[in-house]
């Protein structure tokens, strides 16, 4: 479940804050009172943190991060929230602003949206290997608006934008 800079990973119970500047995290043990548990000092605009079941990461999880200024996609192990610490890092051309972004729903791809680009385009990145990711490309309808917030729900990727309305993509094939 997430708000925009605001995530909560229900399968661990720890909110996460990214709010351009480093990522926070806290326990939700006790709901009425959350308690702080852990800091990742990088540059953090907006995060989804998942936990994986299966896998060479299973039993890990990982947050992904987008990383404002920093025009790129950030990985986070955030699993020891004494100790959270880069995994991968993969920056995207002409990258203004790293507003937000969404895992696919089989965890291969995340799409990152470029907030200050006034492009309306989306980045695609290869995440199977956490601590390689790599920049596969990009998509959009080539007209001048801000991408803003993107989600991915049963196969099909919605992404708002300030002044063109809303947009839904058929991602049964992601790269495409």
């Amino acid at each position: 479940t997430g708000t925009h800079n605001i995530f909560i990973n229900e399968e661990s119970g720890f909110l996460y804050l990214a709010v351009g500047g480093p990522l926070i995290a806290f326990d939700l043990s006790n709901p009425e009172k959350p308690t702080f548990a852990g800091i990742w000092d990088g540059e953090t605009h907006d995060v989804q943190v998942v936990t994986y079941t299966e896998g060479k990461y299973a039993g890990r999880e990982i947050a992904f991060v987008c990383a404002g200024r920093e025009d790129s996609l950030v990985i986070v192990d955030v699993t020891d929230k004494s100790d959270m610490f880069l995994l991968g890092e993969e920056p995207y051309p002409n990258g203004a602003y790293s507003h937000q972004g969404k895992l696919s729903e089989d965890r291969q791809i995340f799409y990152l949206g470029d907030e200050l680009d006034d492009i309306n385009r989306t980045s695609m990145f290869d995440v199977s290997d956490l601590s390689n990711p790599t920049y596969l490309g990009d998509y959009g309808y080539g007209g001048n608006s801000t991408d803003h917030n993107i989600y991915w729900l049963d196969g099909f990727i919605f992404e708002a934008d300030y002044t063109s309305g809303l947009r839904v993509f058929d991602a049964c094939d992601p790269l495409n």
